[in-house]
């Protein structure tokens, strides 16, 4: 007659040697090779598309224009001019170093700063004095990072100084590669 002790041992002995060959079948690379948001920041990206949006509110800014009057052409004029103005602040370069430091050259000048990357790894933000630049990490590979950087500010869109200044949010949605 068999030792129901030593039975429900053996057994026991049986599951525990079947579990641990399973949990050491294939190395699973999951994540281990994959790098983080941070490592894949680190290096120089130059920037090789911009689509710029720019809203008063929920309206375009041409559909705002067209509102106050403009021709729909004349308001594309506008927003083509204000494109124009903006594309050299995005054309450029920019170096993240791992040292939490980042350079940038763009055609509208070259800043050094502190750079920081939200928990949930969405958000990068740049510092530099005073100034704060906040980009959204849309995706990022070892190569290419799409990012949208938005701002919101007053402009004077009719040269009246006795009209008020309009509150415009450009959006700005940036490719760069390494």
């Amino acid at each position: 007659m068999k030792n129901p002790t030593y039975y429900k041992l053996g057994w026991l002995l049986f599951l525990l040697i079947t579990i641990g060959l399973n949990s050491c079948n294939e190395d699973d690379d999951s994540g281990d090779d994959q790098q983080s948001t941070a490592e894949l920041l680190v290096g120089t990206w130059t920037t090789t598309n911009i689509d710029i949006e720019a809203f008063v509110g929920t309206q375009t800014l041409v559909e705002y224009l067209v509102d106050e009057g403009l021709t729909m052409e004349e308001a594309e004029t506008q927003f083509d001019l204000l494109v124009t103005s903006l594309e050299p602040e995005l054309t450029g370069s920019l170096t993240i170093n791992s040292d939490n430091t980042y350079e940038s050259d763009f055609e509208g000048g070259s800043d050094t700063g502190t750079w920081t990357l939200s928990s949930d790894d969405t958000i990068l933000t740049l510092l530099e004095g005073t100034d704060t630049i906040i980009i959204t990490i849309n995706s990022i590979s070892e190569t290419t990072w799409n990012a949208t950087i938005s701002d919101t500010f007053l402009l004077d869109l009719d040269d009246d100084p006795g009209t008020p200044d309009v509150s415009v949010t450009v959006a700005a949605d940036v490719t760069l590669t390494k």
